[in-house]
């Protein structure tokens, strides 16, 4: 005993090798007779801790389940689960659940005779609660709380079993389970609703492990009678002819079991369902009586409020678990128009005039969170998302709204528009415009406010379909009811900005609630604005601008976040569809001459600008996804007409919050592209590139000069950032030394004390980017003195001979460096002897630095260093192929070179290295002649390789042999595209092979970095693409090579050409006959 407490101990420990050695000593006890006792006596001693208690049940259960039906003897057995049953009401309710569980454990590892022996048993404990008399006494009252524990404990394993069983092994429970627990669902005596929900409970998790195991109708025909008088007491419960506790679990319990009969679609339903729809509305209607008070008046006095308190389900004031009941009546509304919209049109016809009514009186008490709204418009006002309490009612209501208007649009929605129509004229009768003022329309009790933004969700919702955008007739209601509310909207408007000029104090809840629903104003508008008329474009576009030029210009009231956000997104929206001078008029106000108006237009559709900078100056104190929505702001509005202009005034402003924002968010994987995608937008409009340099390089230096230890991803984000500020497309001017200077050798730097892969490759791939832009200006750049960087060698190494050092330091680590590190290197070393090979020639630094390249190309198995490396050998050979020939040839290696080159050349694989090593192939076709070393050279012919024999071609006839199989790749692409559709699946491998996806899977699994392809592909910098080569295809490429050659050389290339096999003879003098 004392043993097994040590152990359960242990087990409860946070060393984890004690804690896994105690689990493992538990497991090999299962076996050990008694054990199983021993748990239940550590169980049910109350002198030990709860924990050890509880694990001890756990560790049981465990048992039961490996070791029941193998292993314990048969007293074991019966010891163990009369103990449980002795024991099944005691203790709180989450060691009840443990005993339960380890009991029903029992229940499923025993054959069907105990499990239904069980059952009964389990069932005698459960029908026990009915009381016998009417006897109430204490005596009485304490006996009947242990039969309840005890009931419940009895309930809780007979779900436990229920969800564990099959569908064959269980369905003879259903008439069973069913006849014995109606009679305590039905009782309306003392028995507790957590007794009857956990009754409701039991049948639910039956009826829906069935309907997943089996064809849930089958079963019907058994247990008709009982699933009928089952029904007629939920619909009886719901309808309030039976009273039932506050917490409305029994309720929504009982609509749960409504919606599974609903879904399944019980033939012996159809009788009761008109009773059911009654039911249900009557049950709305009373509801909605209990939301007007709670969520129009929840301050108030109202004798409303006496007389709601006294109504069934609320006690004490609470609203527990009513919304949740609510919702659960209109989604049984979407399910029952969704599988019986056939079958009972007619009813569900009668039911729409107290339906619609009903949904467009609940829409508005229900409550949406206007902050959490701001943060992503489109995505809250369509699928919301929140935690209020009665979200959940105004979802339910929307599946309804929706399903309706999906399976009969031509009814629903003229009934929609008739209701609004009327609650708009409810609301606003006897009153003119003149009286429209802040107090009226947030105080009086027809709330405009939430009714209004009621109003335009239903619209909204409407938009979405695509008869609504077609029908005259429709849209016409929908302008005449969008142009009232807009009209008093704009009232409102004016009203507030009066009473703010007027320095009056405004109601807390109008700085919140009014812009939000200027906000659902602007995005219904924004919805249906392709299909709206010009008028009510341009009266809601002229709305969105004022509300824009007010929160631009105001100083003394900070105008809330989310009208700004929503009249951003109108304005860019709708601006495409405004009539040009319609746009114009409504940004300038209609004076001045056209040429002065379309000025001020555009200055004030970009003051946008300003405001957005002056919300993120502020990005350290407010949220992050407010943040996330303004950079997209800012990233749409950066692509518009104009922006050149409109930034032109506090540029510097703008890009050192840009830089702030970054820096305040560094480790935000959302908001850090969104910064590098602004920079790279701004870095991209030429007259602003110095800006960009002088206030974007400097913060990021600082990343490197920081002391923070600042993790991989910072790292590399920085590095992207500095990338994003380099135009591609054309070469820099360096004003300003002073900060590309130390940008240089930090970059350098980083690379000699870092060792992750991907910021190496970013690194690398930057160097060579900055070499390509920047020319050769920093070959006499030396380190600065202030500069705390070291690259173990003397300070007085220019920038060219640092690089060189960096080189060497790459390719020579052969422990720490992953060869995946190094794709750009090649690049890199190219770029390098483009500028200064002379200059390195002359110095003695050339020969050491081929020489390690070679060594490295020799050494790696890593396909994309070799390709990489290899654009070094290319850049060679177009300049002077002997001069690579008989550097090579001194180590002994050129026939080692030649055929891995050969080895990795993949006609299928199409990029600018490829072009590369395809020209310099020619060359060495063509110098093949000259030189008998190439001449001799064997390579492997992979084409007819076999595992018998390996073949052999000399270099030049393979090299002819590549260029050839080139022209016969593009035309079998060709007659691909033209026979797509006869493909046959035996013809799959070929025809991929022929785009190279093969060879791109092969790719792959060399490279476990799937990232690879698109790195190599976002380094292409702009001398590369300047470079012919860039744009020409690899076909071109092969048969400008043959042209000159075969005019040159026509004799040589004869030798060459009729040692090739016909097809690709024929092959070649097809295209140089073609061209």
């Amino acid at each position: 005993m004392n043993n097994l407490l040590e152990l359960l101990e242990g087990s409860l420990s946070t060393n984890n090798t004690y804690r896994k050695e105690c689990e493992e000593n538990l497991f090999s006890s299962f076996d050990t007779k008694g054990f199983g006792l021993h748990l239940l006596e550590v169980a049910f001693n109350n002198e030990l801790e709860y924990s050890i208690k509880q694990l001890s049940l756990i560790v049981l259960r465990t048992m039961i389940r490996n070791n029941w039906k193998k292993g314990l003897n048969e007293n074991d057995k019966e010891l163990i689960a009369s103990t449980l049953f002795e024991h099944l009401g005691e203790g709180r309710i989450s060691f009840l659940k443990l005993i339960s569980a380890a009991l029903g454990e029992i229940g499923i590892c025993s054959d069907q005779d105990t499990l239904k022996e069980l059952l009964e048993m389990l069932f005698s404990i459960v029908t026990n609660i009915l009381p016998n008399n009417n006897n109430n006494n204490n005596n009485k009252n304490e006996k009947q709380e242990e039969k309840e524990i005890k009931s419940y404990g009895s309930l809780e394993c007979l779900i436990f079993i229920l969800e564990r069983l099959n569908g064959n092994d269980s369905k003879f429970i259903l008439p069973f389970l069913i006849k014995q627990l109606l009679p305590i669902i039905y009782d309306e005596g003392s028995i507790s609703v957590d007794v009857k929900s956990n009754c409701l409970k039991v049948i639910y998790t039956h009826l829906m492990k069935l309907n997943h195991d089996l064809d849930f109708r089958i079963d019907l025909s058994e247990v008709g009678d009982l699933f009928k008088e089952l029904f007629a007491l939920l619909i009886a419960s719901v309808s309030q002819e039976i009273q039932v506790d506050h917490n409305c679990k029994f309720e929504i319990l009982g609509l749960q079991i409504l919606g599974f009969f609903i879904d399944n679609k019980p033939d012996m339903l159809y009788e009761q369902l008109e009773k059911c729809v009654e039911s249900l509305i009557k049950f709305l209607d009373y509801g909605l009586k209990i939301f007007e008070v709670y969520w129009i008046y929840p301050d108030s006095n109202n004798s409303k409020v006496e007389e709601i308190n006294s109504m069934p389900l609320i006690e004490n004031g609470e609203l527990i678990g009513f919304p949740s009941l609510i919702s659960l009546c209109f989604q049984f509304f979407q399910n029952l128009i969704t599988n019986f919209s056939g079958e009972i049109e007619d009813l569900i016809s009668k039911s729409l005039n107290y339906l619609i009514p009903l949904l467009i009186d609940y829409i508005p008490l229900t409550e949406i969170n206007c902050q959490d709204w701001i943060y992503n418009l489109e995505a809250y006002l369509l699928e919301e998302d929140d935690e209020e309490v009665t979200y959940v009612v105004r979802s339910a209501c929307k599946g309804v709204l929706l399903e309706l208007i999906d399976e009969n649009f031509d009814e629903i929605m003229p009934l929609i528009l008739v209701n609004i129509e009327n609650k708009l004229k409810e609301m606003l009768e006897f009153r003119t415009d003149k009286e429209l003022d802040l107090n009226y329309l947030s105080n009086e009790p027809s709330n405009f406010w939430k009714t209004s933004e009621s109003i335009l969700f239903i619209l909204g919702l409407c938009s979405r379909s695509y008869i609504m955008k077609k029908s005259t007739e429709l849209l016409s209601q929908v302008n005449d009811i969008i142009l009232y509310i807009t009209k008093i909207y704009s009232i409102v408007f004016l009203n507030l900005n009066r009473m703010i000029d007027e320095n009056q104090k405004i109601n807390e809840q109008d700085h919140v609630l009014y812009p939000f629903l200027i906000g659902r104003l602007l995005w219904v508008i924004g919805r249906l604005c392709e299909s709206l008329p010009q008028e009510l474009r341009f009266q809601t576009f002229l709305f969105a601008v004022n509300v824009i030029t007010y929160t631009n210009t105001s100083t003394d009231f900070d105008f809330p976040i989310p009208i700004k956000v929503a009249s951003y997104q109108n304005l860019i929206n709708t601006s495409g569809y405004i009539e040009k001078e319609d746009f114009i008029k409504s940004l300038s106000g209609g004076s001045g001459n056209q040429n002065q108006n379309q000025n001020e237009s555009q200055n004030q559709k970009f003051g946008l600008f300003s405001s957005i900078i002056g919300n993120l100056s502020k990005s350290e104190m407010i949220d992050s996804d407010f943040v996330i929505l303004t950079l997209d702001l800012l990233t749409t509005l950066l692509t518009l007409p104009g922006a050149e202009v409109a930034l032109n005034d506090y540029i510097n402003d703008f890009l050192v919050t840009i830089v702030e924002t970054w820096w305040n968010f560094l480790s935000d994987r959302f908001i850090v592209p969104l910064c590098i995608e602004i920079i790279n937008k701004v870095s991209a409009i030429e007259i602003y590139q110095e800006n960009v340099f002088e206030i974007v390089l400097p913060a990021c230096i600082k990343v490197f000069h920081s002391e923070e230890d600042f993790d991989s991803q910072i790292i590399s984000d920085t590095l992207d950032l500095i990338r994003s500020t380099f135009p591609n497309d054309k070469q820099i001017e360096i004003n300003n030394k002073d900060i590309f200077l130390p940008l240089f050798f930090n970059i350098l730097h980083l690379i000699h004390k870092n060792n992750n892969i991907e910021i190496l490759q970013t690194a690398t791939g930057l160097i060579r980017s900055l070499i390509s832009q920047i020319g050769n200006c920093f070959e006499n750049w030396g380190v600065p003195k202030n500069m705390n960087v070291s690259f173990n060698n003397n300070n007085d190494n220019n920038g060219l001979d640092l690089l060189l050092i960096t080189i060497d330091k790459l390719l020579n680590d052969k422990n720490e460096i992953k060869q995946e590190s190094l794709i750009f290197m090649g690049s890199l070393i190219t770029k390098i002897l483009e500028l200064f090979q002379e200059k390195l020639s002359k110095n003695g630094s050339l020969e050491p630095l081929l020489t390690l390249i070679l060594d490295k190309f020799l050494n790696t198995n890593y396909r994309m260093l070799m390709k990489s490396l290899l654009q070094v050998f290319c850049h060679i050979i177009q300049i002077d192929a002997q001069s690579f020939v008989d550097f090579v040839d001194q180590f002994k290696k050129l026939t080692q070179v030649i055929g891995i080159w050969i080895g990795i050349f993949d006609i299928s694989e199409v990029s600018f290295e490829t072009k590369i090593e395809l020209v310099a192939l020619g060359q060495l076709l063509s110098h093949s002649f000259e030189n008998e070393l190439l001449q001799n050279i064997q390579v492997v012919d992979e084409q007819n390789k076999s595992e018998e024999e390996t073949k052999t071609l000399y270099l030049p006839v393979k090299i002819l042999q590549l260029f050839a199989r080139i022209l016969l790749q593009d035309e079998n692409n060709g007659e691909s595209d033209d026979d797509d559709d006869e493909q046959s699946d035996d013809d799959d491998d070929d025809y991929e092979d022929e785009f190279g996806l093969l060879d791109i899977a092969r790719l792959a699994q060399d490279d476990p970095d799937e990232k690879m392809d698109d790195w190599m592909n976002e380094f292409y910098d702009f001398d590369q693409k300047e470079n012919p080569i860039f744009t020409i295809s690899q076909k071109d490429i092969v048969i400008r090579f043959l042209n000159n050659f075969t005019s040159e050389n026509f004799e040589k290339f004869k030798q060459i050409f009729e040692m090739l096999p016909k097809n690709l003879q024929n092959v070649i003098e097809n295209n140089l006959q073609k061209n």
